[in-house]
């Protein structure tokens, strides 16, 4: 259900005019590999320290 739902997104968004379609997820959450096995591609990393950490 989750694929479907967002291949039909994907695709609504194209019928609009859309060329790209970005999303974000945390690097540890398990729907990540789900985008990638759409064909979703990874476009940046974000890195962050907590404060009190250095």
């Amino acid at each position: 259900m989750r694929k479907k739902l967002i291949k039909e997104t994907v695709k609504e968004l194209e019928r609009q005019g859309y060329d790209e379609v970005r999303l974000n997820v945390y690097a540890k959450n398990f729907a990540k590999k789900l985008y990638e096995n759409l064909g979703f591609n990874e476009l940046q990393s974000i890195m962050y320290i907590k404060t009190g950490q250095i």
